[in-house]
């Protein structure tokens, strides 16, 4: 395999066409969520519309992309019955101008969690409520762990909250 390039990547693939041909960018139209696999059907090349395409997700998170999300459709073996997706991005609602290292978490219709770094996190919630549910029987804490100070009930206007405790001082 010739080196030429100082791209590692490049390098790597270069004088594999086979390999650059099983990549190609897709759109979703449509999003099964209901099995094991989240599957997706693709408009990928102009007549090329892969249907039931295995969507790979990373561990400990799961979204479900709106239609028009695009991403990377991978043929194993060059073959499109052997598909995966890759992605799911949509122009239309992707956070930008992020700070570099933070992370975000959001909806097609503007709810946010935003890990901002020194700045701790953001919650916004633009339709609908921030819920919280605890472990049966166990407390919500505000501004500590529970263990490492003084707590006292949340009082709203009905009364103090049942299991809700905020840190005092």
């Amino acid at each position: 395999m010739s080196h030429r390039s100082p791209s590692w990547l490049v390098g790597s693939l270069e004088d594999l066409n086979g390999v650059h041909g099983t990549l190609r960018r897709a759109l979703i139209t449509k999003v099964d969520d209901t099995g094991n696999q989240q599957l997706v059907n693709l408009q990928a090349l102009k007549a090329d519309s892969p249907q039931k395409v295995v969507r790979v997700l990373p561990h400990g998170f799961s979204s479900n992309p709106p239609i028009n999300a695009e991403g990377i459709f991978k043929s194993l073996g060059g073959r499109s019955d052997r598909g995966m997706f890759i992605g799911g991005e949509h122009y239309q609602y992707r956070q930008k101008n992020l700070t570099s290292g933070a992370a975000v978490l959001y909806d097609q219709n503007g709810n946010i969690i935003y890990a901002n770094m020194q700045n701790g996190i953001q919650i916004s919630a633009k339709t609908g409520m921030v819920y919280v549910k605890p472990a049966s029987g166990q407390n919500v804490y505000l501004g500590g762990t529970g263990s490492d100070g003084t707590y006292a009930l949340v009082s709203t206007v009905s009364g103090p909250a049942i299991n809700v405790l905020a840190k005092i001082g």
